[in-house]
């Protein structure tokens, strides 16, 4: 089963309620996310965020998960969620969940806790093939803990931190993991400030 409910100006009421039902609805695919319009995006919070990964850590149906553009990093339109509660909640998800292959959580106000707690629970996950962190306003350790990622036991086969401010630092962080890496073979590092130094490490990685 495959659902589609992006840009339908949902609240985080609908997408709670949503994620209550993930376990009943039985569905391989649910599509949340923006698309190129976001006048009727999704308007969730942090909390949306929450029972999404509650659901997640035992949910054996769900392979992908699209979340991009729907405030997750956020209490409210405006307010950031200080503890990011959402990445906390997610990154638990990835320690347990065994089945979901594919999650999108771009342009999420995400922020550098957000995102490290998502690669975090990352290092412990051998399911997930392709992780959406871009546009989160993450900076450099989002390179170092996602090196550290890819040095484990995660299975990404597709990773993208565009948009992040991972500097040259953060590439540098990541190109050691890349030399040993032999599984991930599209890393999207689009806008991400790595300079000479940063992209030639990850050049001479590859």
């Amino acid at each position: 089963k495959h659902l589609n409910l992006g840009s339908n100006d949902l609240s985080h009421e609908g997408g709670i309620a949503i994620a209550r039902e993930l376990g009943s609805l039985k569905l391989q695919s649910l599509e949340l996310g923006a698309d190129d319009n976001p006048l009727h995006a999704n308007r969730f919070n942090s909390k949306v965020g929450v029972a999404m990964g509650e659901q997640l850590c035992h949910n054996t149906c769900l392979r992908m998960l699209g979340l991009n553009g729907t405030n997750l990093g956020k209490i409210d339109d405006k307010t950031l969620d200080p503890k990011q509660e959402a990445g906390a909640s997610l990154r638990k998800a990835l320690c347990l969940n065994e089945t979901l292959e594919h999650l999108a959580l771009s342009n999420n106000s995400l922020g550098t806790e957000g995102c490290v707690l998502i690669l975090q629970g990352l290092a412990e996950n051998a399911t997930l093939k392709d992780l959406d962190v871009s546009m989160n306003k993450a900076g450099p350790e989002l390179g170092v803990v996602a090196g550290l990622a890819l040095s484990g036991k995660a299975s990404l086969t597709s990773l993208s931190l565009a948009g992040n401010d991972l500097g040259p630092s953060g590439g540098c962080a990541m190109a050691s993991a890349l030399v040993l890496n032999t599984q991930l073979t599209s890393l999207n590092l689009h806008g991400t400030s790595l300079r000479d130094r940063g992209s030639i490490a990850i050049a001479n990685a590859l």
